[in-house]
């Protein structure tokens, strides 16, 4: 299964992003989604930018994951 997380772009260097992604910076290639600014969100796998997202979709995700990590630690 491949899974997907929300990112915000932080800086813009060619074709690569600095992003925040779970509280660290990392190095995406945007190419597949263009021309990326500051304070845009993607979603990103594997440091591949997939798709842009608005900020309330980012928000929705990053809760929704938060709400199944939360139930899948309750598993164990």
């Amino acid at each position: 299964m491949c899974l997907t997380k929300p990112a915000q772009v932080l800086a813009v260097h060619g074709p690569c992003a600095t992003v925040l992604l779970d509280g660290a910076s990392v190095e995406v290639d945007t190419r597949p989604v263009g021309v990326v600014a500051p304070g845009d969100y993607l979603l990103v796998h594997a440091g591949l930018a997939l798709e842009r997202v608005d900020p309330a979709a980012a928000a929705e995700l990053e809760a929704l994951l938060s709400e199944l990590n939360a139930f899948a630690e309750e598993q164990r």
